[in-house]
């Protein structure tokens, strides 16, 4: 697509009535347009764009959103087109003749930087919300990197506003659409509970993305209703998958019990109950977990070692009998049973 016609479409994805600007932000805006216009390579104009994007700092608006979506998709084409040109001198290590494009590439992600964070300090309610639609809008031809940012905004949206995204649920999308979706819900945290069931069916989705993004939107919901689904693909994943879904369980409960299906499935049928119906609180813990254990767990702990000893503890206090775990018979297990079985 050429960069007029690029210009012309954010021009209609990014318009939208909104309340009129002050003279000053009026003004702000123009000259940031102008800096970050078409056709002016920041190699050129990086004194100018740094002032301009400087001065959208005191301005809070739709208006200021729209200027800085454009002007930050303007920049990541200037970047893609100075990378296309480098990746043949990469794939023959150009060594010395790489250094003028990293020069070149440094202010134009700096830039970019700079306006994301320029879009996360959005705070005004008309400027989250054109954040989130433009998130939601189908083929809007936005960056990814944009897009996540405007996933991690919808924390701000208003209890009205967090429909936007809650009603969006149902529609079909790609693959990148429904994993940013998921971050957007998750960013509404214990608000956005009411997406509980439609996440938890992501966490079947025969994409990877997907499937993760789900697990750390759980992790951030704190809905009840996930920790037996949970547990229950620890069953099914294996590699990265299965340590994501460890760390969110671990992230709920507080419980240190790694990626062992097993030792979840006992814990939730012990003690999860309280969990479960809302009695006890999820969420706001810390978790170890960092990778799959593939030698298995020991009441939480990661057997992957080459050589791990066993000590065989036979001292009287191993013989006490635990009330709340009974054997087949119904009778009390001793700790020396428990731990036992844990190893096994």
């Amino acid at each position: 697509m050429a960069t007029s016609t690029l210009l012309v479409a954010l021009a209609a994805l990014c318009s939208a009535p909104s309340s009129a600007a002050s003279p000053d932000e009026a003004r702000d805006i123009a000259a940031f347009k102008r800096a970050f216009g078409a056709g002016r390579p920041t190699a050129a104009s990086l004194e100018e764009k740094r002032q301009t994007l400087a001065a959208m700092a005191a301005h809070d608006s739709a208006k200021v959103v729209r200027a800085l979506v454009v002007g930050y998709t303007i920049l990541e084409r200037e970047a893609a087109a100075l990378e296309e040109k480098r990746r043949p001198l990469l794939e023959q290590l150009g060594g010395k003749k790489l250094l003028p494009f990293r020069l070149e590439l440094k202010p134009i992600r700096a830039l970019q930087g700079t306006i994301i964070e320029r879009l996360l300090a959005a705070r005004d309610p008309d400027a989250v919300r054109s954040q989130v639609k433009l998130l939601l809008k189908r083929r809007s031809g936005l960056p990814f990197s944009v897009r996540a940012v405007f996933a991690a905004t919808a924390t701000r949206l208003s209890d009205q506003d967090r429909r936007l995204v809650l009603d969006a649920k149902g529609k079909r999308r790609p693959v990148q659409d429904i994993a940013l979706l998921l971050d957007a819900i998750g960013s509404l945290e214990k608000r956005g509970a009411d997406a509980g069931p439609w996440v938890v069916r992501m966490l079947a989705h025969k994409d990877p993305l997907v499937r993760e993004r789900a697990a750390h939107a759980l992790s951030r919901l704190r809905w009840p209703g996930s920790l037996q689904p949970l547990v229950a693909r620890l069953a099914v994943e294996d590699g990265r998958m299965r340590a994501r879904l460890g760390r969110t369980l671990e992230q709920l409960t507080g419980m240190k019990l790694g990626t062992s299906g097993a030792a979840w499935k006992r814990w939730l049928d012990q003690e999860g109950g309280p969990f479960m119906n809302g009695e006890k609180p999820l969420g706001g813990h810390e978790s170890t977990v960092t990778a799959e254990a593939a030698g298995g767990y020991y009441f939480g702990i990661p057997q992957d070692g080459r050589s791990i000893l066993y000590v065989y503890d036979n001292s009287q206090s191993m013989k006490q009998k635990l009330h709340q775990e009974t054997d087949k018979d119904g009778n009390p297990v001793t700790r020396q049973a428990r731990a036992r079985k844990e190893l096994l």
